[in-house]
């Protein structure tokens, strides 16, 4: 009888260009354990998949569809919102374990009791990547052309991605010293204080309603630089993909009016700042390479366990580029869900639950395995090891709270030589180098 694990992927809606490939990684690594003889006792493992549609009450009825066909854990589904509703109102209640690859709020750790929470993640929360984004506006970036910026605007999503992306940044900016300069990191281009957002949680904003945000962010910066001759400037976007490019697009071709119509001596130096939401071809496209633009994004592992992986994935899939951003934590995710029904030998939630910390490595584990393959791992375990997994998204250690600690890489868009943009990624940015 198969051991059924649950997958959810935003196959429509805002993320629709980017759930396939999530997916494909789940299925690769499914078919791993499989071909190693399957979950314990030898018993296969099925996938349930259903579509979270980028939207929280979709993801909601799709984890209670997957919950009432017997599902033991769920790999998904991709956003914060979606993450947040389907732990407090299905995965919390059921006693189920879940698994994000992509959920990257700061405010999903609050939701999870130390060692006692069903919510995981084999990606770094936004407390890592709304300081990286911090420290870059403060210390600049010298190889990617970015000055310390003392003054930055910043708009986002009106959602808990946005929204925790926002607190930790300017916790993390505000006040604090700007690398060469003798100035503290100010925000502008804000209304009562607050940053200008768009859309709401449960609904995406159309093209004028982002372009009319855009456009206020632009004249709230005009007014809060009235007095200042040649400012460098940091304008950061968090935002996914498809409302991205518009507003990044809206706001670029906004300020360079502003440099155009202010008289002299008046001049503008700035550079857009984004995250890992925007991370796409779909943004490339919307934006191109004459906006200067810096992103970040989970770096993958530069280890044994990502080349397996990479070459694994693009044989399965005939592809002759690097899989997307979020590939190899997708992966990492049922690989995980997988070792863990093993450890636990049971498909009680609460059991699972905990066997996930076991096999991530937080029990201190003597038995290391990078990139090696299931049976290998699981034959481990059922030999009473204490292991400690490493996967093509690194280190996948949990601690109490479900966290990883990750590092980033930089990344930006370039010409793909055919008359379109691609994003290239660039330099590493380490954890250890950024959260002191």
């Amino acid at each position: 009888m198969p051991i059924k694990i649950g997958v959810m992927s935003p196959l429509s809606g805002a993320l629709a260009g980017l759930g396939p490939a999530w997916e494909d990684a789940v299925r690769l690594a499914a078919e791993e354990v499989n071909a190693g003889g399957g979950i314990y006792d030898g018993r296969p493992l099925e996938l349930v998949f259903r579509d979270s549609a980028t939207s929280a009450a979709t993801a909601v009825t799709a984890a209670q569809e997957l919950v009432a066909e017997g599902v033991v854990g769920v790999v998904g589904p991709g956003t914060s919102g979606e993450s947040g509703a389907v732990l407090s109102t299905v995965m919390e209640p059921a006693g189920l374990p879940m698994i994000s690859c992509c959920a990257t709020a700061a405010e999903l750790t609050e939701q999870n009791p130390p060692n006692g929470g069903f919510f995981f993640r084999t990606t770094p929360s936004d407390n890592l990547q709304g300081t990286a984004l911090a420290y870059l506006a403060k210390r600049g970036f010298a190889a990617r052309s970015l000055d310390p910026c003392p003054i930055t605007a910043f708009i986002h999503r009106n959602d808990a991605y946005g929204e925790g992306f926002f607190s930790v940044f300017s916790e993390q900016y505000v006040g604090q010293d700007v690398e060469g300069t003798a100035e503290l990191g100010r925000l502008v281009g804000t209304i009562s204080s607050a940053p200008i957002t768009y859309g709401t949680p449960e609904a995406e904003a159309s093209l004028a309603e982002l372009q009319g945000a855009a456009d206020a962010l632009v004249d709230a910066i005009g007014d809060d630089l009235i007095d200042d001759v040649n400012p460098d400037l940091c304008v950061v976007v968090i935002s996914f993909d498809t409302d991205g490019g518009p507003v990044v697009a809206r706001i670029h071709e906004g300020l360079q009016d502003l440099i155009a119509t202010r008289p002299a001596p008046f001049a503008l130096d700035y550079t857009f700042l984004v995250g890992d939401g925007a991370n796409s071809s779909a943004f490339a496209a919307s934006v191109g390479t004459d906006v200067p633009l810096v992103g970040t994004v989970p770096y993958h592992a530069d280890n044994q366990a990502y080349a397996r992986f990479s070459k694994a994935y693009r044989a399965r899939y005939q592809l002759d580029t690097e899989p997307i951003a979020f590939s190899a934590q997708s992966y990492d995710a049922l690989f995980l869900m997988a070792l863990a029904v093993t450890k636990a030998r049971s498909t009680v939630g609460t059991d699972i639950r905990n066997a996930l910390f076991a096999v991530s490595g937080a029990n201190d584990g003597d038995a290391r395995f990078e990139g090696k393959f299931f049976g290998e791992v699981a034959a481990a375990i059922l030999d009473g090891q204490e292991v400690d997994y490493v996967g093509p998204s690194g280190e996948a250690t949990f601690d109490p709270f479900g966290d990883v600690v990750g590092d980033y890489v930089l990344w930006q868009i370039e010409s793909d030589g055919a008359g379109g943009f691609r994003v290239v990624e660039r330099e590493a940015l380490k954890a250890e180098d950024f959260s002191g």
